[in-house]
């Protein structure tokens, strides 16, 4: 092996080099040839720029809002992102409409890579980039311009607008706007599953606590051993029979990322968002009149209704439901059963179903407990849902134009009903390889930049697509030593693991296909 001197003088050059690369690669996509592209990505310095005297996100946007309107220069980047921001109504169609979604309550999210204030409405996301991401976004948007169509399907979160903010202490800075992708859960969600996934479960930095609101790949793996199995998927025009459905998702997201890869682009994530479909109300009937407890209160047992409880891992990511006496229906993993009682964080001795179903509704016999006679399944105890109208239908009608999966947990097909429902993007996209950092570039020296489940991040742009694209089973081609697809990868059991499985990624593993992952 080199001397670590030698390593650190030959990542220095390739800092150096790489940065001057991609620089290179920006300058030169500043226009477009194309004939409905008559500007330069610069062109927004003077109309579309904001003065201000505050720092205030909110303040900027009430600004655009009244006074930008009129600029015709700004560019219309959501045209470049796939038929969801270009017809499919997730751009805003002014920066008034962006206004007066904020101005009816937003919310403040994590701040991203920058640690930037994220401001969120229903409808959109707003946040800030600094001049080097901005770059990126301009070579992006005039890339993936060129290759645009009318219907094409993409999961890169659009940047829809865009404007420059100067005179304050985020002179220099970019406030853009994107559409907020995920899911519109009415009140039928509960506590919905949401996931910032890089493919590098192994990784300590990547687990977050599980009453986070956004967990990590080590959760997404602790509560999926075995993955989620993609059953059906609905794009823009309806669902796609057959395999069609799973092929179609997968040459999406490579070839969102293969654009990705031409700028050099890497570090980016899927957003997950992830709504079990289990009843939103549940109702708890007998045959035989009967009294139960649970630490000496009687449990009245009136409908349970899914709550926004922050789920832990001992609930195995099922929801937690109460009812209006503070009673809860919830699920006990460590020991396979689902327990009513009145507190969610330990067993209950009330009423209880031993059984490992997704949703308590699903047929299975429950017990009573009484200090006498212990467990007794005589009173003929039913757990049922008590919807109008289901889940699934609900979160159908409310994101029409969004792309759906329908999933379940791998190997757990012990009932037809579909457990889980999600849509998926691709956001944090404009860290570029070449400015990655010294130390990150060592880090990645001395791991050899590959690209297991356990490197320090941020890792190479094409050794990062592929440790990406091994999280739906694909294992790239386009990185091949011998006859091993996705090398990097490495061949240990535990670096196997594919978040998204298939049927048909099975089958074509099966057949031995080089590109398919267990």
């Amino acid at each position: 092996m080199a001397p670590l001197s030698v390593i650190i003088l030959a990542l220095i050059f390739q800092h150096s080099h790489a940065y001057r690369d991609t620089n290179e690669d920006t300058d030169m996509s500043l226009s477009s040839t194309r004939s409905d592209v008559n500007f330069s990505v610069r062109k927004n310095e003077g109309c579309c720029e904001i003065r201000a005297t505050t720092d205030n996100i909110l303040d900027w946007l009430e600004y655009a809002g009244k006074y930008l309107e009129s600029c015709n220069d700004c560019i219309d980047y959501g045209k470049a992102f796939g038929w969801w921001a270009r017809s499919g109504g997730a751009c805003p169609a002014s920066w008034g409409a962006v206004a007066t979604a904020v101005r009816q309550g937003t919310s403040r999210a994590e701040g991203g890579k920058s640690g930037a204030a994220v401001e969120l409405t229903p409808e959109y996301v707003i946040k800030t980039i600094d001049d080097d991401e901005k770059r990126q976004l301009d070579s992006l948007f005039i890339f993936l311009l060129r290759m645009e169509t009318s219907d094409r399907n993409s999961f890169l979160i659009p940047t829809c607008r865009t404007v420059r903010i100067s005179g304050s202490n985020s002179d220099g800075r970019h406030m853009i706007v994107m559409p907020n992708s995920l899911l519109s859960h009415g009140d039928v969600s509960g506590r919905p599953l949401q996931f910032d996934l890089k493919g590098n479960f192994d990784y300590s930095g990547r687990r977050a606590s599980f009453t986070a609101t956004i967990l990590k790949d080590a959760n997404f793996h602790m509560l999926f051993p075995q993955g989620l199995d993609i059953v059906k998927v609905k794009f823009k025009n309806g669902q796609t029979p057959g395999w069609g459905q799973v092929r179609t998702f997968i040459d999406t997201v490579r070839s969102d990322t293969w654009s990705l890869l031409q700028k050099k682009l890497m570090d980016y994530s899927f957003l997950i968002d992830l709504v079990s479909l289990c009843p939103r109300i549940i109702r708890v009937t007998s045959e035989k009149s009967f009294t139960a407890f649970d630490e000496g209160k009687r449990l009245y047992l009136d409908n349970f209704v899914k709550s926004n409880i922050r789920l832990r891992q001992v609930h195995d990511g099922r929801p937690i439901y109460k009812n209006g006496n503070d009673e809860y229906l919830y699920y006990w993993a460590e020991t396979g059963v689902w327990h009513i009682g009145i507190d969610y964080n330990r067993p209950s001795n009330g009423i209880a179903s031993s059984t490992t179903n997704a949703c308590p509704s699903y047929d299975s016999a429950w017990a009573v407990f009484h200090e006498r006679e212990g467990w007794t399944y005589g009173y003929g105890v039913k757990v049922s849902s008590g919807d109008t109208r289901s889940v699934e239908k609900v979160i159908e009608s409310l994101n029409p134009n969004k792309t759906l999966l329908w999933v379940n947990r791998h190997g757990s097909l012990a009932n037809s009903q579909l457990q889980y429902i999600m849509t998926l993007s691709i956001i944090d996209m404009f860290m570029v390889e070449g400015s990655r950092g010294f130390w990150n570039l060592v880090g990645s020296g001395l791991t050899m930049s590959t690209c297991t489940t356990n490197d320090i991040d941020p890792i190479p742009a094409h050794e990062y697509r592929v440790r990406f694209l091994r999280m739906m089973g694909w294992k790239d081609p386009g990185y091949k030593s011998g006859s091993s697809c996705g090398s990097c990868l490495g061949n240990r059991r535990r670096e196997s693991y594919t978040y998204l499985t298939s049927l048909h990624q099975r089958v074509e593993h099966l057949n031995q296909k080089c590109e398919w992952g267990t």
